[in-house]
């Protein structure tokens, strides 16, 4: 595994590496060299920061589109690929491809596989670009990989692809059209491996982390994204994120590309007289770590659509559970969305038919006895107020059956028992 390195050490040589613009900022693994481009040159310098070379932009590319172009470096060579286009130029900007295709590709993702070029995923013209293609160096054009695809991928642009293994890659990050709203993408939250062994795009998981900031990919699993005040370092082959805290990312503007190499990372600086190549060099080991977690569960969409419909079921099950319930408060009582005020008295008769189901007239005796009332009149009083609450469940209920029926006590006759319906449900 790559040892990634982080001091506190930053190096900018303050003159021949400062620009009042810089339009791209592009790195050559094969030649170990940093490029910056700005105004009309190419400034060209090695890993200590000294300036190698300047060299006019002599290449026809209109000049607004040179800051999308994007170098991919593969184990011998390096190549230039314009954004949005099927445009290949090699090292030297000698144009590769004969692909007139333009606005389709745009934020596709670039990577070299056995010397071959692919591109993954882009849009344009408001449609998402499923496929994966690549680079015939032959003919000079793109042609369609034959990838098995999933049914339900819907298409991604601008994620990251990093490489696993001698066969797979992950795919990560990036946003997926939105149907019902172009101008608002949806960000992406599952995790993908293209398999060149079994030819065959995987959804392997999903996850809840916002892959932000500026990334690198290693060759050996590993991915860092680099943000303002933090870096973390993806380890994909055990599925594990550890946050780094920093006090030097502050100063990296993450308008251009970061690149690493012998524990260097190389990145732009902004300043008030304008921007500035620099470097920094940190000891991993020595960082505190802020946190580590799991980077995605292995649940696939067609999972988590199950899991989230059961879920869904139980709630339902819940809600049409309880939604035929009469839910007794204190001085009320409820019924789905009817809600109806009732004395102390039915509130009380209410709880004990809630918990028990039935109600003695001696139970009713001593919820309704007074003293200013004769124990017989309480006893006439009693099928009056159960009458009366039954009407009440009735109309909140807007049910025809009776709520109570009245058997003799078991235990001892000359006890009549309020037995609630089972067709009404109450819960205090």
């Amino acid at each position: 595994m790559m040892r990634l390195l982080f001091f506190l050490i930053t190096t900018s040589v303050f003159g021949q590496n400062e620009f009042s613009e810089i339009i791209n900022f592009t790195f050559d693994s094969t030649d170990k060299q940093i490029q910056v481009w700005s105004n009309d040159s190419i400034y060209s310098f090695d890993t200590n920061l000294n300036l190698i070379s300047k060299k006019q932009i002599l290449f026809q590319i209109d000049k607004s589109k040179l800051s999308s172009i994007k170098r991919i470096n593969g184990k011998i060579n390096s190549y230039f690929i314009t954004n949005g286009s099927g445009d290949v130029y090699d090292s030297k900007f000698d144009r590769l491809s004969n692909s007139k295709t333009s606005e389709f590709y745009n934020n596709s993702s670039h990577f070299i596989h056995n010397d071959t070029i692919y591109k993954f995923g882009g849009y344009g013209f408001w449609t998402s670009f499923k496929q994966l293609i690549y680079f015939d160096f032959k003919n000079g054009d793109w042609n369609y990989y034959n990838l098995k695809i999933p049914e339900e991928f819907d298409g991604l642009f601008s994620s990251e692809v990093v490489k696993i293994d001698e066969y797979k890659y992950l795919v990560y990050g990036g946003d997926k059209l939105n149907p019902e709203n172009s101008l608002i993408n949806i960000p992406n939250k599952n995790i993908y491996s293209i398999d060149f062994k079994n030819s065959e795009l995987k959804d392997l998981g999903m996850t809840d982390i916002v892959f932000s900031g500026r990334k690198i990919n290693f060759e050996n699993s590993t991915s860092l994204n680099l943000n303002k005040n933090h870096i973390s370092i993806l380890d994909w082959n055990n599925n594990t994120l550890k946050k780094y805290k920093t006090n030097w990312t502050h100063k990296v503007s993450l308008d251009y590309p970061i690149f690493m190499t012998n524990g260097m990372v190389f990145y732009v600086e902004k300043n008030n007289k304008g921007f500035t190549i620099s470097s920094s060099e940190l000891d991993i080991d020595n960082l505190k770590i802020i946190e580590e977690r799991q980077i995605f569960k292995n649940i696939s969409r067609y999972q988590y659509l199950f899991y989230i419909s059961i879920l869904l079921i139980f709630i339902f099950y819940y809600l049409f559970k309880n939604f035929n319930k009469i839910r007794v408060y204190k001085h009320s009582i409820r019924y789905r969305f009817v809600v109806f005020n009732i004395e102390l008295e039915k509130e009380k008769i209410l709880t004990i038919l809630s918990q028990k189901q039935r109600i003695s007239t001696n139970q009713l005796f001593e919820i309704i006895s007074t003293k200013d009332l004769h124990p017989n009149h309480i006893y006439r009083l009693i099928p009056e107020v159960m009458n009366d609450l039954n009407k009440t469940i009735q109309l909140v209920t807007r049910k025809n059956e009776e709520v109570f029926s009245v058997s003799k006590n078991k235990k001892d006759r000359r006890i009549n028992d309020y037995i609630l319906n089972r067709s009404y449900v109450l819960k205090k």
